[in-house]
């Protein structure tokens, strides 16, 4: 199975990203079908194969004070030439994929994901990015909460350091399961 592909991260730069950083690896939720019929099926398996995301490995890294706001979340993606729009270049919905994901990603570390919805979610392209490749994609409360509302920023680098693509989500808490 694809999630296996953890040879994908043996990368200099991917070993040093959680020792330099602190992090703590977590489960990868949306690459695990749910109960629910369908429930993750494009990250978990439509786009679970060898030639699309090969690989998906999280981290999360906490706030001192365990609060939402300075924590942070980083996914590392690897993508194979499946996901092109071009010849060697990754389709824009595949990144902005990659940012609702990891967005989620950290909202569902401190929520109920069921409650959450990504109620906007702006990219601003910056490179292209050639594959196949790993990328990382990172992303952290903007600013405090407020009431069901929580915005969020990050971006897609490599392990140069260039930006691929900066994002920003606005994830709401639904009023009740279910419902907007």
């Amino acid at each position: 199975m694809p999630e296996e592909l953890q040879t994908d991260f043996d990368l200099p730069w991917c070993n040093d990203l959680a020792a330099n950083l602190g992090l703590q690896p977590v489960r990868t939720f949306s690459r695990v079908p749910h109960g629910v019929v369908g429930e993750n099926s494009l990250l978990a398996i439509s786009l679970n194969t060898s030639t699309t995301i090969r690989a998906c490995k999280s981290y999360v890294k906490s706030s001192p004070d365990s609060q939402m706001l300075g924590s942070s979340v980083y996914m590392l993606f690897s993508l194979g030439s499946g996901v092109n729009s071009i010849a060697g270049v990754c389709h824009g919905s595949i990144i902005t994929l990659m940012f609702d994901e990891t967005f989620g990603q950290l909202m569902a570390h401190f929520l109920d994901r069921d409650e959450l919805i990504t109620a906007e979610l702006r990219v601003s392209f910056k490179h292209p990015l050639r594959t196949p490749t790993v990328v990382l994609c990172t992303a952290r409360i903007e600013k405090e909460p407020e009431r069901r509302r929580t915005w969020l920023c990050g971006e897609v680098r490599d392990g140069d350091g260039t930006v691929f693509a900066e994002g920003q989500s606005l994830y709401m808490r639904r009023r009740t399961k279910g419902h907007l």
